[in-house]
């Protein structure tokens, strides 16, 4: 049971492979509803006479109506993925849209996510429940960071936002804005939970005061826009490294003393 014939609104029909996740056959494009009925009774009477190398044939009764036989390829798809499920109970399916960032909130079993609707989430690791979300980006979130020493993150979107979150109340703390940079790309919080870098399109990575909220300096890296920043763990005030759009990794040294 590996196989599904595929009849679409686009008009091609695809016979498709689901162990390997790939199609079998080109789709036929067809030019009407007849030609495309036509077609998937020809491919399914063809896999059903005869299977292709490395995929299984698809068992039909020979009064069996194509129709039929789909229907209980898919009835029976469903119970194995059901199984499946059930089985991998450490496994946590987020259903809230694209999971663009994730990191988790060293000081407990913990994890916050960035999402594409727009939202950053806090979850329980052990249980794989949702805590509670966070809302406040007005377009899709690109990076989270958590705080090795609070229960705080920081997040970084395409509204060219950076916030600052307390994750046992969900309050934004700050709302840090520079949205003549473009989106956000990339952050880092300082050793000491102290500062945090924020990335951006413009190839400038801004250092921020988190007791305050006040912005501290301002690093031009080359004009290309950021893409993932690192701080030494070991040195509280400087070793910034930068990676860019024009393939260079930089290394600065900012005293924000």
């Amino acid at each position: 049971w590996r196989l599904a014939l595929l009849g679409c609104a686009d008009g091609f029909t695809t016979i498709w492979d689901w162990d390997r996740d790939r199609t079998v056959k080109l789709p036929f494009l067809s030019r009407s509803q007849a030609e495309a009925k036509g077609a998937l009774r020809g491919r399914f009477k063809r896999f059903r006479d005869k299977g292709l190398t490395g995929v299984a044939r698809l068992p039909v009764l020979r009064y069996q109506r194509p129709r039929d036989a789909l229907k209980a390829l898919g009835e029976r798809k469903f119970q194995e993925q059901t199984e499946a499920i059930k089985a991998a109970k450490n496994t946590l399916k987020v259903r809230f849209g694209s999971v663009r960032a994730i990191d988790y909130a060293q000081t407990r079993l913990r994890f916050v996510t960035g999402h594409g609707d727009g939202l950053v989430r806090y979850w329980n690791a052990d249980s794989g429940k949702l805590i509670r979300p966070l809302a406040g980006h007005l377009g899709p979130v690109n990076t989270v960071v958590a705080s090795s020493t609070k229960q705080e993150a920081a997040s970084g979107g395409d509204d060219g936002t950076a916030r600052y979150w307390d994750l046992e109340t969900g309050a934004q703390l700050f709302l840090l804005n520079q949205r003549f940079g473009g989106p956000v790309r990339a952050l880092a919080i300082f050793p000491g939970s102290k500062t945090l870098a924020v990335g951006s399109d413009d190839g400038f990575v801004r250092l921020w005061d988190l007791k305050d909220g006040t912005l501290q300096c301002q690093i031009f890296t080359g004009g290309a826009g950021i893409r993932s920043i690192a701080v030494n763990p070991s040195n509280p005030y400087g070793q910034l490294l930068v990676a860019s759009m024009d393939g260079y990794v930089r290394v600065f040294n900012p005293d924000h003393r």
